[in-house]
C-alpha cells in the first residue's frame, strides 16, 4: 500500500510539472533584499513559483525539483523562469538576483542559452547570480568559467548559503564574489546563540577582506534584525521586512 502510494505520488508530481510547463505557469515571486543602514530597498531576488491550475494557488517549486530533474524537465522550468525574470527587468531598473545550481551551470545548452539572452538584455549590470555553496562539490574550473563569462557581460556573482555547504575556502577566494549571503541557519537563531553570532561576525570580517558585500537571509523578527545589522552586515532579506511576492504587485 505504502509503494503504491508513492507511486501515485510520483504520478501526480508528474503530471503536475508537464501541465506548469505546458500552460508556462512558472512565474518569478521576487523578494526585497533591503541595504542594512538605511533600510530602502535595493535589489530583489527572483523565486520560483508554480500555479496550481485547479486551486490558482502559487505554490513553491521545492517540492517538486527531486521529480523535475529526474524527468529531465527541470531544464525547460528554469528556461521559463529566466525568461520572464529578463522580461519584467528588461523595464524595471533595479539589480535582481537569479538562482543557480552547478546542475545549470555545468550544463552547456543552458549556459549557451544564458548567455545569448544576456546579450540581448538591455540591463546585465543589474543581475547577480546566486550560486548555491553547496554545489561547489565538483568540477569548480566550470563555475570559474562561468563567472568569468557573465563578468564579461557586467552581472555579479553571490554565493549563496554560505556557512552550510562543503565550499572550500580557497574557492571562494579564486571566485571572488561580489556578494556573500549567509546561510539562513545562522540568522534563524542568532538571537538565542551565541556561537551563530560568532560565526556571522567572522564572515563579515572576511567579507570585507574579500572587499565582497554580505546580505542575511531569514530576517524574521525585529530582535534578529538589530543584532544582525550591529554585526556589520551590509544588505538583508526575510519576511520581517518584505515577503516574496508577484512581479506586478511590487
Amino acid at each position: 500500500a505504502y509503494r503504491e502510494e508513492e507511486q501515485t505520488k510520483l504520478l501526480d508530481e508528474i503530471i503536475f510539472i508537464k501541465n506548469v510547463i505546458e500552460n508556462s505557469s512558472i512565474e518569478p515571486y521576487i523578494q526585497g533584499i533591503f541595504d542594512a543602514s538605511s533600510l530602502k530597498e535595493k535589489k530583489y531576488e527572483c523565486l520560483m513559483r508554480l500555479k496550481d491550475e485547479n486551486t490558482g494557488e502559487m505554490v513553491s517549486v521545492y517540492p517538486y525539483l527531486k521529480t523535475a530533474k529526474k524527468i529531465k524537465l527541470y531544464e525547460k522550468m528554469t528556461f521559463i523562469m529566466i525568461d520572464k525574470s529578463l522580461k519584467h527587468f528588461d523595464f524595471v531598473d533595479a539589480e535582481f538576483s537569479l538562482n543557480l545550481s552547478y546542475e545549470d551551470i555545468s550544463n552547456k545548452a543552458f549556459r549557451l542559452y544564458l548567455y545569448e539572452k544576456l546579450e540581448k538584455f538591455s540591463r546585465p549590470k543589474n543581475i547577480i547570480f546566486e550560486i548555491l555553496e553547496t554545489d561547489f562539490i565538483e568540477d569548480f574550473q566550470v563555475v570559474e568559467d562561468f563567472a568569468l563569462t557573465v563578468r564579461g557581460f557586467g552581472c555579479k556573482i553571490a554565493i549563496d548559503d554560505f556557512g552550510s555547504g562543503y565550499s572550500s575556502m580557497e574557492n571562494i577566494l579564486k571566485l571572488k564574489p561580489e556578494f556573500i549571503k549567509i546561510d539562513a541557519s545562522l540568522i534563524k537563531n542568532i538571537d538565542q546563540q551565541t556561537e551563530s553570532k560568532t560565526i556571522v561576525k567572522n564572515i563579515v570580517n572576511m567579507a570585507k577582506e574579500l572587499d565582497s558585500k554580505t546580505i542575511a537571509e531569514y530576517i524574521h523578527s525585529k530582535k534578529v534584525y538589530k543584532i544582525v545589522k550591529e554585526l556589520g552586515v551590509d544588505y538583508l532579506q526575510g519576511y520581517y521586512l518584505d515577503k516574496p511576492g508577484p512581479l506586478y504587485l511590487k
